[in-house]
């Protein structure tokens, strides 16, 4: 099955898709199938920066940014790029049609594909859960 995407819903979503962050946007589209969360909402963005920092530190960079400038002799300098909460609220309405997992799907499935025991990637997880929900407080 293919996956399909749309950022329409996104406030200045013309932005998510140019240069460097398209980057983002098209890592957060893919990272829906590895987290089982299919969109980005207001009400999900804490949990959804949660599962991808899990993700990221648990499995290795998800994103690489370009850095490139017209002043650079190299035209492409693509660094790794820790996706960041700010990163995920400003893409809320990004939506998917990858398939869903619950909470304890999503750690288990973590524990499939990353090198961490279950113990650090809960410890990752709830850690992360803490740090975005005293970031930004998206739902307040």
């Amino acid at each position: 099955m293919a996956l399909n995407w749309t950022i329409e819903r996104c406030d200045e979503w013309k932005q998510l898709i140019e240069d460097s962050e398209w980057g983002v946007t098209n890592a957060l589209i893919w990272t829906t199938m590895i987290i089982g969360l299919h969109e980005i909402t207001a009400e999900n963005a804490d949990e959804f920066f949660a599962r991808t920092d899990t993700a990221q530190r648990g499995t290795g960079e998800l994103c690489y940014k370009d850095t490139a400038t017209p002043e650079t002799t190299n035209p492409s300098k693509w660094v790794p790029y820790m996706i960041t909460h700010e990163d995920i609220v400003r893409r809320i309405g990004l939506g998917t049609n990858a398939s869903r997992m619950t909470k304890t799907q999503f750690l288990k499935h973590m524990g499939k594909i990353s090198k961490l025991s279950a113990e650090e990637i809960k410890m990752l997880y709830y850690s992360a859960l803490h740090q975005a929900k005293e970031k930004g407080k998206v739902n307040a």
